[in-house]
């Protein structure tokens, strides 16, 4: 693959990506913050320390996809 292939990618991956933020639905968005609250939940439950880091880097990343997909529109969110 040469570094033009590879820019167009990644291009049309930005483009996707910032594109599919602007168009979450309210569900998508209850959604994601029932997963949070899930993993908030198993945090608060107690775990080994692999397991609580696991839990804590899924709960991030669901935090920004709530964040990028402009959820905020829909009310505050509970963290």
């Amino acid at each position: 693959m040469n570094w033009r292939t590879l820019a167009l990618a990644i291009s049309v991956l930005i483009f996707t990506n910032s594109t599919s933020a602007q168009t979450m639905t309210k569900s998508r968005c209850e959604s994601l913050r029932d997963e949070i609250e899930h993993y908030s939940s198993l945090r608060r439950k107690g775990g080994s320390a692999s397991q609580m880091e696991r839990w804590k880097q899924e709960r991030k990343k669901l935090e920004e996809k709530y964040k990028e997909g402009g959820c905020k529109k829909y009310g505050r969110a509970f963290w």
